[in-house]
């Protein structure tokens, strides 16, 4: 008689599972949404009986069928209980054939009476009194199929009075397509009234929009909840698809978790809704429209900022422009591949650099004060952002025009320029001193150490060029002097060669190798920008020197040692006796002018002479040969 799957098609899109219930007994599992109970005449015997089951059908949100007094159905069920009764009794096979035989005589009675049962259930069904949603209702005598669907569509219609409000449109597998075509949507149907669903759609905003003034906090899942509720019955999906086009339309604001979600990231708004573990996280609130005079607040503060007109008025418009706006002026910008943006700019100081670039900090608070701006998604948390911001937004924009104005133009070529003569005083500035030096790279360092020299940097092309022509005066002077000293070590190294008992091929291989040398040494010095690497040659012509004449030495020992060797022709020879060794004592002479006074006088010159001559005597002590070099 009843349906086994126990649902209910009020639509293809509504499906209602019910409980059955007979009297005070249920026949399925109480997880319905509905209740389908038959009362029997032995469930009567209460006082106002008929409106105690209008009660309790409201109260269980049922359908009742009160069966007619005639108990016919009881009478043959009663011996159908007996029956089976006395046969679970006599469940022991008997010996006795006429037993067996009853036995099975009874088992068909029980089926004969139970299918009569069934006729006369049906027959009650078809004639008996049906209760619903508080009222007894009118439903034509036919088959009890029939009668049941129609009193399920009465509790429903009646339960669920919203149910037809929304027409159902998300449909199949094609969920997240219909999704993003809602996200596409232009917003300007929204002012008609053929806008699809717009009574369900204006009903679920107003509810947004009241709980926004309690300041109750929503989420899309509780959205769901409630419209899945009577008087509703709403399906999710097209719930969610109402959100959407509120979302699209700018009447709401979606926020995952901490972060508000944008309408132009329909791929990612896609993938969080249709999953229902994400709706929890979702929260949904009233979108706060900004005002108009808002909007021409936030364009004028971008026309002065950054010099933008003919903006928007469409506030969606407007933000994503603004945006663009500060997104290029924060790392975005470039030119011909040449990138012209804060971040661009502050890659270029140096990290402890004495002298820095100007203008490191305005770079800074701009880039801080764009990036708070920035974490606003909602626009008129955005456009606030702005308005609160004015004030740093017009510093910024009067003082950064310096800044890119240095960065992209020769002045930062002149800067570094000045830098580099600084930095070559500051190599040299032990050797130099020279007022007229002094004085210029000191007015170089006052104008790079400005907070803002952008209206001197010009000054520093007259400053370098006055300190070049100094200091390399200077520099050329003490060039050339180490230049003499330079060829004097190796001329000095030439003549101890010369001097040398060596084979006159290697005289000539080793004096090709000082030759190239000193040479060497020579033209590093030319080349030398700084008086620390002018007078450094000095010591390194000393030095080349040295190790050229123990080069010469060890050569000259060498061919000594062959020159007296005992073999000659497979033959030993007798030894001649070995010449006796002298003691020889290198002087440098460089090392002993830096011991004597300048000559001014004759007297002078006997000074020196004598003080020369007993140094020599001092040396001489011990030795056989004193060598100069």
């Amino acid at each position: 008689i009843l349906k086994a799957n126990n649902k209910y098609a009020y639509t293809k899109e509504h499906i209602f599972t019910y409980n059955h219930k007979f009297d005070s007994d249920f026949y399925s599992s109480q997880k319905g949404e509905l209740t389908l109970q038959i009362v029997s005449p032995a469930f009567n015997g209460r006082e106002d009986y008929d409106n105690m089951l209008k009660l309790l059908t409201v109260q269980e949100n049922s359908v009742i069928f009160r069966l007619p007094e005639l108990m016919t159905y009881f009478d043959e069920m009663e011996e159908a209980m007996k029956i089976e009764t006395y046969l679970r009794r006599s469940t022991t096979k008997s010996s006795i054939p006429e037993v067996e035989r009853s036995k099975s005589s009874k088992g068909e009675e029980i089926r004969t009476r139970k299918d009569r049962v069934a006729d006369l259930l049906i027959t009650a069904l078809s004639k008996a009194s049906v209760y619903t949603h508080g009222q007894r209702i009118d439903i034509k005598e036919k088959a009890p199929e029939y009668r049941i669907d129609e009193a399920l569509k009465t509790l429903v219609e009646s339960k669920y009075n919203k149910i037809n409000i929304l027409k159902p449109f998300i449909q199949g597998n094609g969920i997240k397509t219909k999704y993003a075509e809602l996200l596409n949507e232009r917003p300007q149907s929204l002012l008609t009234d053929t806008m699809p669903n717009k009574q369900a759609y204006d009903e679920i905003l107003a509810h947004i929009e009241n709980m926004d003034k309690m300041h109750v906090p929503l989420t899309v899942k509780s959205i769901t909840d409630k419209y899945a509720k009577d008087p509703y019955h709403w399906r999710n999906e097209d719930v969610k698809g109402l959100v959407l086009r509120m979302f699209n339309y700018q009447s709401v604001s979606l926020v995952y978790g901490s972060e508000a979600l944008e309408r132009k990231d329909i791929e990612n708004v896609v993938s969080l809704i249709v999953k229902d573990s994400n709706l929890e996280s979702i929260k949904i609130k009233k979108k706060i429209k900004p005002s108009i005079e808002t909007i021409k607040k936030v364009k004028k503060i971008m026309e002065e900022v950054f010099n933008h007109s003919h903006l928007s008025n469409d506030e969606a418009t407007l933000k994503d422009d603004i945006t663009s706006i500060l997104k290029n002026e924060l790392s975005e910008f470039r030119i011909n591949e040449k990138e012209r943006n804060i971040e661009a700019y502050l890659r270029q100081y140096e990290f402890g650099a004495e002298y820095p670039y100007p203008g490191r900090q305005i770079l800074i608070d701009g880039k801080e004060t764009i990036e708070k701006i920035l974490k606003n998604h909602e626009e008129m948390n955005f456009f606030k952002a702005i308005i609160d911001n004015e004030d740093d937004l017009l510093d910024y924009s009067k003082d950064v025009e310096n800044v890119k104005e240095f960065f992209n133009s020769n002045m930062r070529k002149i800067f570094d320029n000045a830098i580099e003569q600084i930095n070559n005083f500051k190599l040299s500035e032990t050797y130099v001193a020279d007022p007229e030096a002094i004085e210029t790279v000191n007015e170089m360092k006052d104008i790079v150490a400005m907070p803002t020299p952008y209206r001197n940097i010009n000054k520093l092309v007259d400053l370098r060029n006055k300190f070049m022509t100094v200091f390399t005066n200077l520099l050329e002077q003490e060039s050339n002097f180490v230049e003499g000293v330079v060829i004097s070590n190796r001329d000095s190294a030439l003549d101890y060669l010369d001097n040398a008992k060596i084979d006159d091929s290697k005289k000539y291989s080793v004096k090709i190798d000082v030759n190239n040398k000193f040479k060497k040494l020579i033209d590093e010095l030319k080349s030398a920008k700084v008086f620390r690497d002018v007078i450094y040659k000095k010591d390194e012509a000393s030095k080349a020197k040295e190790r050229i004449i123990q080069e010469i030495d060890l050569l000259e020992k060498t061919e000594k040692e062959k020159k007296n060797g005992n073999v000659d022709s497979g033959k030993a020879k007798e030894k001649p006796a070995p010449e006796p060794i002298k003691k020889v004592k290198k002087l440098n002479l460089m090392n002993y002018a830096k011991r004597f006074k300048d000559i001014e006088s004759d007297k002078d010159i006997e000074d020196v002479i004598n003080q020369f001559r007993d140094l020599l005597e001092k040396e001489m002590q011990g030795n056989d040969v004193i060598k100069f070099y």
